[in-house]
């Protein structure tokens, strides 16, 4: 099973942010684990 650290959540939490600024918001948030975990670990999922 994957796990995120502490710097897995940083790293989600930019990319949740960049995501929702490309689309003129705060914020995309990732709600799946399999995207949350891609996102935390630099994949783009999308």
């Amino acid at each position: 099973m994957d796990f995120l650290d502490w710097d897995n959540w940083h790293a989600l939490d930019a990319a949740e942010h960049a995501a929702g600024e490309a689309e003129g918001r705060e914020r995309k948030k990732y709600v799946e684990w399999d995207e949350m975990v891609a996102h935390s670990k630099g994949a783009k999922g999308e």
